[in-house]
């Protein structure tokens, strides 16, 4: 006699399945149904549902033979029957309710989007953390300084070398925690604290300098956005203020030292050298004509600085 499959109860029916095959265990609402296939290793629930004339199959989970049979929540080792009845439900209810985009097909391809899309933006996000560790390490007031400096010698301004100084002795060897950041990341109270220290050790004069150099370095790299003789490195330290303009000068160190001449005592000078002969004599003349300007200056100076009839014998013997 012949055994209605229909009369069978979900546990004799995957009793009697051959490995590799799938059977029908009942139907569940709102539609599809519930499905178990033997394998080597147990026996694997499905929900199963027919979608745009094709049949797809969901893995719900392991059955578990020892679980009690009205339990609806799975065990350690898998699902009973009530329990794959129930997330075979939900995963028709979910395919239901969201059928005008698709229903499950549509969710289970945007879930893997959004997946795809996560990992991406994570790669992408590791990417740009590490490019920022790289700039940082890059980019920092060290190399700013030096950049600037070296920008100073390529102008054949000497003042690098006193620049190179200050930023050795002051900065790099005296705030190496500061001097480690990242340029853009420098305020205008950390330039002040170095200030504060060499005016601390009675060298105001040299705090002010200092803040004229750091202020002027900032200034090149500011200015290399829109300044197309600045060399394009300094345009990478994407700086957007000044710390050193942040910061205020000692007033009292720039007292002038020396008591300027009177007009009595320029001309007395000027008699005591017009008639120096030579190149000595032309020099103090060139020096107090420029309006006694650093011997430095004057060393540097170019005949394009000057304007026609200054460099005329006749000028400087009148």
């Amino acid at each position: 006699m012949a055994i209605n499959l229909d009369l069978k109860t979900p546990g004799q029916i995957i009793n009697g399945l051959q490995q590799g095959m799938f059977a029908k265990l009942c139907k569940v609402t709102p539609s599809g149904s519930l499905e178990a296939r033997k394998l080597s290793n147990g026996v694997m629930l499905y929900w199963r549902v027919t979608i745009g004339g094709k049949t797809e199959r969901v893995a719900i989970g392991n059955y578990d033979s020892t679980a009690a049979p009205k339990s609806h929540k799975p065990t350690e080792k898998g699902f009973s029957i009530q329990a794959g009845i129930r997330a075979a439900e939900m995963l028709a209810q979910r395919h239901h309710d969201n059928r005008d985009i698709g229903g499950h097909r549509a969710l289970v391809e945007a879930e893997a989007e959004a997946k795809r899309k996560a990992v991406e933006d994570a790669v992408e996000a590791l990417r740009l953390a590490e490019l920022a560790r790289l700039e940082a390490e890059r980019y920092t007031l060290h190399n700013l300084l030096i950049h600037y400096c070296d920008y100073l010698e390529a102008l054949g301004r000497r003042s690098h070398k006193d620049a190179r100084s200050i930023f050795k002795i002051h900065v790099f060897d005296a705030w190496p925690e500061i001097d480690a950041l990242p340029a853009n990341q420098v305020t205008g109270e950390q330039i002040a604290d170095m200030m504060r220290r060499l005016l601390e050790l009675g060298k105001g004069r040299t705090a002010n300098k200092l803040r004229s150099y750091v202020r002027a370095a900032y200034q090149v790299a500011l200015g290399a956005r829109s300044k197309a003789s600045v060399p394009l490195h300094f345009k990478a330290y994407r700086v957007s203020t000044n710390p050193g303009a942040d910061t205020v000068p000692d007033e009292s160190q720039n007292n002038p030292d020396k008591r300027p001449l009177s007009a009595e005592e320029l001309q007395q000078y000027w008699q005591s050298i017009k008639g120096v002969p030579g190149f000595k004599g032309a020099v103090l003349r060139l020096h107090l004509l420029t309006g006694g300007q650093r011997i430095e200056q004057l060393v540097n100076m170019r005949t394009g600085n000057l304007r026609d009839g200054l460099h005329n014998p006749r000028h400087s013997e009148s």
